[in-house]
């Protein structure tokens, strides 16, 4: 497994660094040779916030935030990707437990990435305020507009933890 680790308005030393590779690289038991592990630390106003996402056959990916020193995040985010790796393959050993014939799974596979419904819509330039009051009223879980501010596509959508987010399309 390859680990990357960058940062931002923190400067990591080489024994973080090395403790990081160590931690990281004892998931490559669990993971594809090709699997790519990105760590991404940064520190905002005292605190200390450590991303870990994984590429692999899935994308895992963990985030955790410590007053303390980028030290702490590192257990706290071992034990989170830990949980996740393991609930992934414990569903992977479930399938194979239960024998699915491979041209069920494939067929269900595609019926699932199939594009089901349509449809056009035609944007609205409109504020981040009136698209919550429209998110509001059509009851969906997001919001497609043009925001009139940037004049960019942008997409409202509810949160798990019940706030909003706002996604801008960004053209390369």
């Amino acid at each position: 497994m390859k680990i990357e680790i960058l940062a931002k308005n923190f400067d990591p030393e080489q024994k973080l660094k090395d403790l990081i590779e160590k931690k990281v690289g004892r998931l490559s038991k669990f993971m594809p040779e090709a699997a790519l592990a990105k760590v991404f630390l940064k520190r905002e106003k005292e605190v200390n916030i450590m991303e870990l996402t994984i590429h692999a056959d899935k994308v895992m990916r963990a985030e955790v935030r410590a007053a303390d020193d980028m030290y702490a995040c590192i257990d706290m985010i071992m034990t989170k990707i830990t949980r996740q790796i393991s609930r992934h393959k414990s569903k992977i050993r479930f399938m194979k437990d239960v024998n699915l014939d491979k041209e069920l799974f494939a067929e269900q596979e595609t019926e699932l990435s199939e594009v089901v419904k349509r449809k056009k819509y035609k944007l609205k330039p409109m504020s981040v305020d009136d698209a919550k009051l429209e998110l509001d009223l059509i009851g969906h879980s997001f919001y497609l507009f043009q925001n009139k501010d940037t004049l960019k596509v942008n997409v409202l959508y509810k949160r798990n933890d019940g706030n909003l987010g706002l996604i801008a399309a960004e053209v390369e």
